[in-house]
């Protein structure tokens, strides 16, 4: 094969351009599913999971006032059966829906080490509520304030200071997340250009190069041709290869 041909030369450009374009596509392809990957993240796990501690903090407040409720001097034996029951959901919810948050991003372990104190504290809280529950069901209602104002209000802050610190870690992964994603996808796009830079420069090489360099040869062909006419027959030896 010569490799100084035309043909050579030809076909070399326009495969340079395929795979050149080849690559562009890929990349394309690439930055699309990367944007679709990050918006799936979003959609799916931040967005609900920040959803999902902040009905949990205000089930917990829920719960809080349920407990409170017990400590009316008026209350009744159906009005302490009755805040328990709302007690007892709203206390509930707040656990799965921290359950929830924490399996919406279970992707990051460091959330979930931050988090390692959850079960305890919310034990804690929970079994100091419930003994509130059980003095004021008593009739020991003196006691039941002095409990739930003292050491269930401190497990109940100690437990609420958990959620908060749930919805600040999303809050900051989310907001890493997305300029990391930004900044992939910035990146994607710059070379992306380069590589289209490349498709179109080598285009309009073999569209305006490339023909001229066969007219050029075709010219000198004719040339050789026409001077055949000129010489002995016997004496010329054409030893030019177009393809």
């Amino acid at each position: 094969m010569n490799f100084n041909s035309i043909r050579v030369k030809y076909t070399a450009t326009f495969c340079a351009i395929a795979v050149f374009f080849i690559i562009q596509v890929l990349m394309s392809f690439a930055l699309v599913s990367k944007t679709e990957n990050g918006m799936q993240l979003f959609g799916e796990n931040f967005n609900p999971a920040i959803s999902a501690v902040i009905n949990a903090d205000r089930d917990l407040y829920q719960a809080r006032v349920a407990e409170l409720e017990v400590l009316y001097p008026d209350i009744t034996a159906d009005g302490i059966a009755a805040a328990k029951a709302d007690f007892e959901e709203n206390a509930q919810q707040a656990y799965d829906r921290m359950q929830k948050y924490k399996q919406l991003l279970t992707m990051y372990p460091d959330i979930s080490q931050k988090l390692s104190t959850f079960k305890t504290s919310f034990d804690n809280w929970k079994s100091a509520a419930d003994k509130v529950f059980s003095l004021a069901q008593g009739g020991e209602s003196d006691a039941a304030r002095a409990l739930s104002y003292a050491d269930s209000l401190a497990k109940f802050n100690e437990l609420r200071s958990v959620y908060n610190t749930a919805g600040e870690l999303a809050d900051g992964k989310s907001a890493s997340t997305s300029q990391e994603t930004l900044d992939e996808v910035s990146h994607s796009q710059f070379v992306l250009a380069i590589v289209s830079f490349i498709v179109i420069a080598a285009t309009l090489f073999s569209g305006i190069v490339a023909p001229k360099a066969m007219a050029d040869a075709l010219e000198n062909l004719s040339s050789k041709i026409k001077g055949l006419n000129l010489r002995d027959p016997h004496e010329f030896n054409l030893n030019y290869q177009f393809v």
